[in-house]
């Protein structure tokens, strides 16, 4: 099952819609008679519109769920915008011209796709530094996944490259454990495919 793909702004009645799609969703397939399993991809679906309002800006992202209700993923999908100033020219312009490392699993997973859409040249070329601004993040990086054609970021893998070290990084270790998204979704994975930015929640019961 794959439902309508949903040009989302960053508005509430544009938001709703997308939350308005999940219950649909949800009530297509066997979660329907399962409330814990329902409240769970409510959950994410919720966490998905917190992502949307705060990456979304002027530009529209496209969003839809596949699965069978076993197998769930929810997805974003955004054209990298080349003609934006690069993430150090924002730096610049900050209060502090430094870059403050991401709060939050949701601020991690927002930051990770701005770096992947500053990670393209001019000329649509992906390049090598995409996903490393932010040091933190250079946790969780996997190799090509086929549905995208660079290495990907995952939030499992991040997770597993974590509590390695989770005693000299405590806090964000505490943010993994706090986390919803991080506590009730499978994976998450974030990459590029030619020109697009996408984002893969993935949750089975």
């Amino acid at each position: 099952m794959k439902t309508n793909v949903l040009n989302i702004e960053a508005t509430p009645e544009s938001l709703n819609t997308a939350l308005d799609e999940i219950e649909k969703y949800c009530n297509g397939n066997i979660l329907k008679d399962n409330k814990k399993a329902h409240l769970q991809m409510r959950l994410l679906g919720e966490e998905t519109i917190c992502l949307i309002r705060d990456i979304a800006g002027k530009n529209t992202i496209s969003f839809w769920i596949e699965g069978n209700g076993k197998k769930n993923a929810i997805n974003l999908e955004m054209t990298a915008d080349t003609g934006l100033d690069t993430k150090e020219e924002l730096m610049k312009l900050s209060k502090s011209g430094k870059n403050i490392s991401a709060k939050g699993i949701l601020g991690k997973i927002k930051s990770v796709i701005e770096d992947c859409m500053y990670g393209f040249d001019e000329a649509n070329n992906y390049l090598t530094t995409g996903m490393m601004y932010d040091a933190t993040l250079s946790y969780g990086i996997v190799p090509l996944s086929g549905a995208f054609n660079q290495n990907v970021w995952s939030l499992n893998q991040y997770r597993s490259e974590l509590e390695k070290d989770k005693e000299t990084r405590e806090e964000d270790w505490n943010e993994i454990e706090r986390s919803i998204i991080a506590n009730v979704a499978d994976d998450v994975l974030i990459g590029a495919l030619n020109c697009k930015i996408k984002v893969i929640i993935k949750k089975s019961f």
